[in-house]
């Protein structure tokens, strides 16, 4: 809907934007025959009086419509865009709504409702680290790398639990995963 809406909106703005072309256009005729009206003779004043006055008015019948139109467009195109920010809003809370009831339901089907219950953030994390390296070991088994990278792993992960919700992440130079190249 937000995107139909705005795709709408920027068709309203063709017509507004070669009007305003078109009145910059006679503007421009405008100041060319009150110019060529400035250097004329006597036998040429009337032809370029009229030529003067025909640019002029159509330049200000261009202007008088521009100067009552514009208003209106912009009215309409601040409600189109309220709009289209509420729906916007609208599509995001209802997205947060459902990741919410899936993440709920993936907890569910993984912990028990009792566990759940018991459970904090921190035993959660705890939880996930252990069923995480199990599962690393067992990467471990099928490919080639140092010796001691899964004790150095096991050890970042303890230490990443140990400093709770913490970001950080500590590097360590010697451990690497052997190619080819290095044996």
């Amino acid at each position: 809907y937000v995107i139909h809406s705005i795709n709408i909106l920027i068709k309203l703005f063709i017509l507004p934007s070669n009007l305003i072309s078109k009145r910059h256009n006679k503007l421009l005729d405008y100041d060319s025959a009150q110019s060529a009206y400035e250097k004329v003779k006597d036998q040429q004043v009337k032809q370029a009086k009229q030529v003067l006055d025909l640019s002029k008015q159509t330049y200000e019948s261009l202007n008088n419509q521009l100067l009552e139109e514009l208003p209106i467009l912009y009215e309409h195109t601040c409600q189109i865009l309220s709009i289209c920010f509420k729906e916007y809003i609208r599509a995001y809370f209802l997205l947060i709504q459902q990741m919410k009831t899936n993440t709920q339901l993936v907890l569910n089907q993984t912990i028990s409702a009792m566990t759940l219950e018991q459970l904090n953030w921190q035993q959660i994390l705890e939880r996930f680290t252990i069923k995480n390296n199990l599962v690393t070991e067992q990467f471990f088994q099928l490919t080639i790398t140092a010796k001691n990278f899964s004790e150095r792993l096991k050890h970042l992960s303890t230490t990443k639990i140990s400093l709770g919700m913490n970001n950080t992440y500590n590097y360590d130079k010697e451990t690497y995963i052997q190619t080819d190249e290095i044996r």
